[in-house]
């Protein structure tokens, strides 16, 4: 094996390596952003389950800022009245920041109130 072959091998290697570290690296950060994107999703959720439970419906806007970069809402409006039931429209919106990571989500969901049984 010549200098030349040896330089040429020695190239194409590490070329080579580069690129297999480059592609690891953007799987590590694209991991770790979808990490970030479900955590805020599942937030979302969380919250619009907390409705009407131990968050009230009285509060149209309900928000708060937490340590750890999240920052939430809630909102309710009554759609329609039928009687003593009415349909909701609640909105949440999660704010997460984790490093340099940001997710924002929004979700949507209609709920029935009824009035409570004496």
């Amino acid at each position: 094996m010549t200098l030349l072959e040896a330089l040429v091998a020695a190239v194409i290697v590490f070329g080579t390596l580069t690129t297999a570290i480059e592609t690891f690296q953007d799987a590590l950060r694209r991991s770790a952003a979808a990490a970030v994107e479900t955590e805020a999703v599942l937030l979302a959720q969380s919250l619009l389950e907390r409705a009407g439970r131990d968050l009230p419906w009285q509060d149209r806007h309900h928000a708060a800022m937490e340590d750890g970069g999240l920052d939430w809402a809630i909102q309710t409006d009554v759609v329609t009245r039928s009687g003593s039931n009415e349909l909701v429209r609640v909105e949440s919106n999660v704010h997460l920041a984790r490093g340099n990571i940001v997710a924002d989500k929004r979700l949507v969901s209609l709920r029935t109130r009824f009035p409570r049984s004496k």
